[in-house]
């Protein structure tokens, strides 16, 4: 990969997608600059730099452009992490501006063709991720936002389906934005207050287990709000798990049944149908949710590689509308807060 060809291209990208009435050529440049030190700082760290065997910025490019989705994802959430590190190291903030560039080189490498080559060192920099336990907000985001599909709630009489309703929205812009502004409102306990998502630059999880926060210009220790006010204790970010107040199985069916949500009603209703019509309320027991996302959205138990014909009958049937099921869904959200708490917590809390 031509390392000039690669960032003037890069150059390019952030002038149409990133600020397309107000970007400049300086700008620009400084934006590439930003990203030739996220790869600086990247190949001082002897994992990275055995990705390419020596310690040229073109050579790291070109593993980047060359690798499967999956892995880019995991080198840059690793260029990050080493560009956090730093700033913890130095307080210039030139490194979090690091990261910020970070975010829009991401999308500009997702809209690269796919590479086939999978990262060699992808167990090794997963266990750098975790052991240096620094994760950006944008890293918070993407990994908040992939676990709201696992909210499903399903009951006798209701259901409250996530996955399927990541499954009609897909990538639409709308959708994402409400998750989005849902999750940046979460909030971090701290002995001095509440932070919320939003305000958060970065989280790092010590050795020792304690989680901090970096917003507003200092660190914060984050608390768990359980049974006994201490702090928050995580080996890994996965250990920090997102609590409803109150719960979804209060919220939901007092939604539903209420006449305010139509056409989450309507969609409960209907997949309680499918449950039912395909002989299998166990499920409803043993809440085997991805048989139930699964079964609806393409007749099978098992994902097959065919077009979800139920969600297309079901959406291009005449009286079901798009956009209440955007607004009901928000309503939902509305109905409850989100807070950071530890896992082991909140599955004793309960749903």
């Amino acid at each position: 990969m031509d390392l000039k060809t690669h960032l003037d291209d890069y150059a390019a990208y952030y002038m149409v997608h990133a600020h397309p009435k107000t970007g400049t050529s300086k700008s620009a440049a400084s934006y590439v600059s930003r990203i030739k030190r996220a790869y600086r700082i990247a190949l001082k760290d002897p994992d990275v730099a055995s990705l390419t065997g020596n310690k040229e910025i073109e050579e790291l490019v070109h593993a980047m452009v060359v690798l499967d989705n999956k892995s880019r994802s995991l080198l840059l959430e690793t260029m990050e992490a080493l560009a956090l590190k730093e700033f913890e190291k130095s307080q210039n903030r030139a490194y979090l501006d690091v990261v910020s560039s970070l975010r829009l080189y991401r999308e500009y490498v997702s809209d690269l063709k796919e590479g086939k080559n999978r990262l060699k060192l992808k167990g090794r920099l997963s266990t750098k991720l975790k052991e240096m336990g620094f994760f950006s907000h944008d890293m918070l985001m993407r990994r908040f936002l992939a676990r709201v599909n696992t909210w499903d709630r399903v009951a006798s009489d209701w259901c409250l389906p996530f996955r399927i309703a990541s499954a009609i929205f897909g990538d639409e812009p709308a959708y994402r934005q409400m998750l989005e502004e849902a999750l940046d409102e979460m909030e971090f306990r701290t002995s001095s207050g509440i932070l919320r998502l939003k305000d958060i630059r970065y989280i790092r999880i010590n050795a020792d287990g304690r989680v901090h926060a970096y917003a507003n210009g200092k660190m914060h220790l984050i608390y768990n709000n359980g049974k006994t006010w201490r702090p928050m204790r995580a080996k890994r970010l996965a250990d920090i798990s997102i609590d409803h107040d109150p719960s979804l199985k209060k919220v939901a069916p007092s939604l539903i049944f209420s006449g305010e949500c139509p056409e989450l009603r309507r969609l409960s209703d209907d997949i309680l149908a499918v449950i039912m019509a395909s002989g299998n309320s166990a499920w409803l027991t043993k809440q085997q949710k991805s048989k139930i996302a699964n079964y609806y959205l393409y007749g099978v138990e098992k994902t097959e590689r065919k077009k979800p014909s139920l969600v297309i009958r079901y959406w291009n049937a005449p009286g079901y509308d798009k956009a209440q099921l955007l607004e009901d869904i928000r309503k939902v959200f509305r109905a409850t807060r989100l807070e950071a708490m530890e896992t082991r917590s909140n599955s004793k809390k309960g749903a």
